[in-house]
């Protein structure tokens, strides 16, 4: 129904065109880090403690400032935590993203910081002066250019990280070391490949989500999509999956962090009251899977594209440990290599 069919020699419908090269699993990445982006910054109690940590601690590469206290820091003044921080950039998303007023040009005017933005005050005591969005001197205080710390923050983690994806996807080569042995140079190419466009990825989808709140603050209105544009940013962020798209073992990470940003949907629904959690819920998910998996699988069995999968549903709907998707292919080109050979002996 969406990509259409192929026309045969007698002018009728033959097969169903394939999709496109460019669709596939990572088109879920937008929605799924725009959604975790803004549950980190509002609702991190409805994130994993897995994903809430690696989130924080990955962001410390486009602003130092969310890593723990430095060491030359005075032990007698308070360092704000990263959750502070973060709650910091929450807080000034409510109060329509106020200005910001630089101590340095300004030290004798109070209040410069509203109250509840008073945790992040050794940060910004010391901005630049050139700075004018709070957001900024929060994030990057030292530098006044946001290009320049989105840059910053490439040329500081983009090196690093390809060196440790390549040393793990190095690991995950042993089993396949058969593949070294015969096909030296393209095995190493692919490895290489794999570990720089999963740096890129990663690198790319940190920097824009971090320097898109500095940006909309500094283009738009500030009572325009005040809480939303956290979302916005993690959605832009998002489009850097189609790096790995097609790339082996990628449709299970994008699979994975769509599932998470569903659970955590859920999460934040019920405690803002969205929806009710409902008893037993996650048995009737399970069961609604079931059933979509019954129909898919009945529809067009290679959609479902594991193999040991479909012989599972399979043994499941009582037809045996069998790959039927295989067999019908393998039976249709029979009757295809029939036809054409009787095609010839015709001729």
């Amino acid at each position: 129904m969406v990509w259409g069919w192929e026309v045969g020699s007698n002018g009728k419908a033959a097969r169903m065109r394939s999709r496109p090269a460019w669709w596939g699993s990572w088109m879920l990445q937008p929605l799924a880090v725009g959604q975790l982006f803004h549950a980190a910054v509002f609702d991190r109690d409805c994130l994993p403690s897995m994903w809430s940590n690696l989130i924080l601690k990955a962001s410390s590469t486009y602003t130092p400032y969310l890593a723990p206290r430095p060491e030359d820091y005075p032990a007698g003044l308070q360092w704000p935590k990263p959750s502070e921080i973060v709650d910091s950039l929450a807080q000034m998303a409510r109060l329509s993203w106020p200005a910001f007023i630089s101590p340095t040009l300004f030290p004798q005017k109070e209040d410069i910081l509203p109250a509840s933005l008073t945790p992040i005050a050794p940060i910004t005591s010391g901005a630049h002066p050139l700075i004018t969005s709070l957001s900024c001197a929060t994030l990057h205080p030292n530098d006044p250019s946001c290009s320049r710390a989105f840059l910053t923050c490439w040329l500081r983690s983009f090196g690093p990280l390809s060196r440790v994806l390549f040393v793990i996807y190095s690991a995950l080569l042993i089993p396949r070391i058969s593949a070294l042995y015969h096909y030296p140079l393209s095995t190493v190419r692919n490895l290489i490949s794999s570990a720089l466009r999963s740096a890129g990825c990663l690198t790319g989808a940190l920097a824009t989500a971090w320097s898109s709140v500095c940006f909309f603050q500094t283009w738009l209105p500030r009572t325009f999509l005040q809480t939303q544009r956290f979302f916005l940013g993690g959605f832009l962020a998002g489009f850097w999956a189609i790096l790995q798209q097609g790339r082996r073992g990628s449709r299970g990470v994008f699979l994975t962090t769509a599932k998470t940003s569903v659970e955590s949907l859920w999460k934040v629904g019920v405690k803002r009251r969205w929806w009710r959690a409902m008893r037993g819920g996650d048995v009737w998910v399970f069961v609604a899977a079931l059933m979509l998996t019954g129909v898919v699988y009945e529809r067009d069995a290679k959609a479902v594209r594991e193999g040991t999968w479909r012989k599972g549903i399979s043994w499941v709907r009582g037809e045996g440990w069998r790959d039927w998707a295989m067999e019908e292919e393998e039976e249709e080109e029979e009757e295809q290599v029939g036809e054409e050979g009787v095609r010839i002996k015709e001729e």
